[in-house]
C-alpha cells in the first residue's frame, strides 16, 4: 500500500456546509469536481510535520489532456500574502525593517500620497500586514499576456481600472482588507533591498523552504509548458487568455504548487516552535495574534478550543485556493484549484479531511429537522414570482418524496433540496438558504427567500 492509498479515505468523504441530523451526506471528490465544474486540483495533507498525502486530480490543461500532478503550478492568489508576510518578517529579524516605524522611512523610489488620515497617525508595516493601514482596496485579477504589464509604481499611481492608492480611515482604526496595502509592502521590500520582489522572496523564502516549484515571475504562455495550469471560469471553460498575471505580486501574483505550500506550512510551524532560526519563535508567533477582525500579520486566524489555526484563501481569475495549518499540532492542508468555482469544493475537502483526522479546521452546520405532513407540504406546491429591481424571478416548489424542493426556473437544472425546521420554515441543505412560507393580508401563501425577497404564489387556471 502506498502512502497516498493509506490516506485517501477522504476522497469519498467530502462534506457539504450543511449536514442534516440523521441524514448525513458524503461525496466523492471526482463527482464534486464535475458538479462544481472544476477541471483540476491538487491536494497536500500535513500530519505531525510531514506531508502524508499529495496528489493531483483532473486536468491542468484540458485541451491537451495534461493531468494535474504534484509539480503542477497554480496561481496562489492571496495565499501570496502569507509568503510576503514571512519575507517581511525575515527582514525584520535581520534589522532591515521594523514593524512599527513610519513606512515613509523605507520608501525611496515611490512616495505615499499625502492624506489627512496619515496626518493623524503614520502607517506602519504592522498596519499593512494586518490590513489596518486604512488603504482602500483595489481588486484587479491580473493582466493577459497581450496587455502592457505595469510596474509596481505605475500600479500604485493608478493604471487603467486600477485606481490610484488612497485612504479612507486612520491607520490602526479598523480592519479593511486591502490588496493595495500589500502592493506597498512589495514596493518597500524592493526599495530597502534594492532587488526585485521575485529575487527577494526567492532568496528569503522559496530557496530556504525548499519551494522549488514556486516563483513570483510573470509567466508567459508556452505550448511546450506542461507544468502550468490554465485558468478556467465558473463553467469549467478555459479563459481564452490561458491565465492572467497579477501585477501586484506580493498580494496575489505568486505561482506555486500544493506540495510547495505544504513545505511552507511545515517550515513555518517549525519556526513557531523554535526549531528553526529563520525567524525567532517570538517574532513568528506574533504573526498569529489577531490585530483586528481575526487577522494577524499575513494570516487569517481561527481560535478553536485550545488550538490556533492560521490560514489564507486565495482567488484570482481561474484559480481558487486555501491553505491551513495548526500552530501547536503541526497538521495542515493545502487545496489548489484551477477554476472560479473552486471555493465550495475546497471547503468540502477541508471538512472531510478534518473530520477523518479529528481536526478542527472546519465543521458543517448540523441542521435539526422535523417531519411535516404531506397535506401541509401540498399546500406549498406551485409557482412563485417576484419583481426585484425591475426583473421578474420565478421559482417553483415541488414535492419530492417526503420533502420539498425549490427549482429556480430562471436557471436550468438549479434545484435546492429543502428540509423543514418548523411547519413553515425550511432550509436549503446545500447552502443553508432560508425559505419560509408566510401569508399576506388576504391569507394567501407567499414564499420568503432569505428573509428578504417575497414571492407571490401564482394561481393555476
Amino acid at each position: 500500500m502506498t502512502k497516498n492509498e493509506k490516506h485517501n479515505e477522504f476522497e469519498n468523504h467530502l462534506i457539504p456546509s450543511i449536514q442534516v441530523k440523521n441524514e448525513l451526506r458524503f461525496y466523492n471528490i471526482n463527482n464534486r469536481m464535475q458538479y462544481y465544474d472544476v477541471p483540476g486540483l491538487a491536494i497536500a495533507i500535513i500530519k505531525k510535520g510531514e506531508i502524508i498525502f499529495s496528489k493531483g486530480y483532473g486536468f491542468a490543461q484540458l485541451k491537451d489532456s495534461v493531468k494535474v500532478n504534484n509539480n503542477t503550478v497554480f496561481q496562489a492568489g492571496s495565499l501570496s500574502k502569507s509568503i510576503t508576510a514571512v519575507t517581511v518578517m525575515r527582514l525584520v529579524e535581520k534589522g532591515i525593517l521594523d514593524l512599527d516605524t513610519n513606512i515613509d522611512e523605507y520608501l525611496k523610489t515611490w512616495k505615499f500620497p499625502k492624506s489627512k488620515y496619515r496626518n493623524e497617525k503614520p502607517i506602519t508595516l504592522r498596519n499593512l500586514l494586518s490590513h489596518t493601514a486604512g488603504v482602500k482596496n483595489n481588486n484587479h485579477f491580473g493582466f493577459a499576456e497581450n496587455e502592457k504589464f505595469p510596474t509596481i509604481n505605475e500600479l500604485l499611481n493608478g493604471y487603467k481600472n486600477y485606481k490610484r492608492i488612497s485612504m479612507d480611515t486612520i491607520p490602526g482604526a479598523r480592519y479593511k482588507y486591502s490588496n493595495t496595502g500589500y502592493a506597498v509592502l512589495e514596493k518597500i521590500i524592493e526599495d530597502v533591498t534594492k532587488k526585485s520582489f521575485q529575487q527577494v522572496v526567492s532568496e528569503k523564502v522559496f530557496i530556504p523552504f525548499g519551494m522549488t516549484n514556486s516563483s513570483g515571475v510573470t509567466r508567459t504562455f508556452d505550448k511546450e509548458d506542461k507544468q502550468t495550469s490554465y485558468a478556467f471560469n465558473n463553467e469549467g471553460k478555459r479563459y481564452k487568455e490561458y491565465w492572467f498575471n497579477a501585477a501586484n505580486k506580493a498580494s496575489g501574483g505568486i505561482w506555486t504548487s500544493a506540495e510547495d505550500l505544504a513545505r511552507f506550512i511545515i517550515k513555518f510551524q517549525k519556526i513557531l516552535k523554535g526549531k528553526n532560526s529563520f525567524i525567532s519563535s517570538e517574532l513568528a508567533n506574533k504573526m498569529l495574534v489577531p490585530v483586528k477582525a481575526k487577522y494577524g500579520l499575513g494570516f487569517d486566524i481561527k481560535l478553536v478550543k485550545d488550538s490556533t489555526i492560521f490560514y489564507h484563501t486565495g482567488k484570482n481569475r481561474g484559480f481558487t485556493n486555501i491553505m491551513m495549518g495548526m500552530q501547536d499540532t503541526s497538521n495542515g492542508i493545502v487545496v489548489l484549484t484551477n477554476a472560479d468555482n473552486g471555493g465550495y469544493l475546497f471547503m468540502e475537502i477541508v471538512r472531510g479531511v478534518s473530520e477523518l483526522n479529528n481536526w478542527n479546521f472546519s465543521k458543517p452546520k448540523v441542521l435539526e429537522t422535523i417531519t411535516v405532513s404531506k397535506e401541509t407540504l401540498e399546500t406549498y406546491k406551485g409557482v412563485y414570482k417576484a419583481t426585484i429591481d425591475g426583473d421578474i424571478y420565478s421559482l417553483e416548489i415541488e414535492l419530492e418524496g417526503k420533502h420539498l424542493k425549490l427549482i429556480d426556473l430562471d436557471q436550468e437544472d438549479v434545484t435546492y433540496p429543502l428540509r423543514a425546521v418548523t411547519k413553515t420554515k425550511f432550509r436549503d441543505i446545500n447552502d443553508g438558504e432560508k425559505v419560509d412560507f408566510i401569508t399576506n393580508d388576504k391569507g394567501e401563501i407567499m414564499l420568503l427567500w432569505d428573509e428578504t425577497f417575497k414571492f407571490e404564489k401564482q394561481n393555476v387556471n
